[in-house]
């Protein structure tokens, strides 16, 4: 019996058989249920912050779709299967990074998008100036020390210094960002995802500048 192209948001979007005489056009009904789909129901899970491990559902699509598979297809189905493949990349990272994943959650939840800049600014203006000058006087210093000689072994431990306390705050927001999602605290998930998306800009700059061990 043939498998049937399905939608499960416990499994994912569901493989074509590969046995299937309409090889192609398998490929083409896999590649529009993607791209049809949001991120959480393409990796196959539930939409919460909590969610379990991707790889296998992101690693089996790609098996699937992509376009180096797609030796002696037509232009149009190698355009699909390349544009459903850079789907399925988008949402692993948008599903393994806590702040993508939570502006996804949050989006899907109320309508309310925090990465529209219309937003962003309107709940920046909200943060307290407490807040503000802790971060940015740790950020001053590392920039200070990333223009400076930044390969001087002083300057490196300070980094790596900034870099750990960095990461500790980091993954304290993503732990409350954990709890409003939970509690079903909109308001709270938004000002937390704010504040976490400061952190982890400064997570990357950090990481980028530091020499790898």
């Amino acid at each position: 019996m043939m498998r049937r192209y399905v939608v499960r948001v416990s499994h994912g979007v569901t493989p074509y058989s590969r046995g299937s005489r309409h090889h192609s056009q398998g490929k083409v009904d896999l590649a529009d249920k993607v791209l049809r789909c949001n991120c959480f129901e393409v990796l196959g899970v539930e939409p919460s912050f909590d969610v379990s491990d991707v790889k296998k559902t992101h690693r089996d699509l790609q098996r699937q779709l992509h376009p180096d598979l797609a030796a002696g297809e037509s232009a149009e189905v190698s355009d699909k299967l390349q544009e459903a493949s850079s789907k399925c990349s988008g949402c692993f990272t948008t599903i393994t990074d806590p702040y993508s994943r939570g502006c996804l959650l949050l989006k899907l939840r109320t309508g309310r998008d925090l990465e529209s800049e219309q937003l962003a600014e309107e709940l920046a203006e909200k943060l307290d100036e407490d807040f503000l000058d802790e971060f940015f006087a740790i950020k001053m210093e590392a920039m200070s020390l990333m223009e400076g000689d930044a390969a001087a072994p002083a300057t490196v431990e300070r980094l790596r210094e900034i870099d750990a306390l960095n990461t500790k705050t980091y993954e304290s927001y993503v732990a409350r960002l954990g709890e409003a999602f939970s509690e079903n605290d909109m308001h709270a998930a938004e000002m937390v995802l704010l504040k976490l998306n400061y952190f982890r800009k400064l997570r990357q700059q950090l990481r980028d500048s530091l020499p790898v061990d």
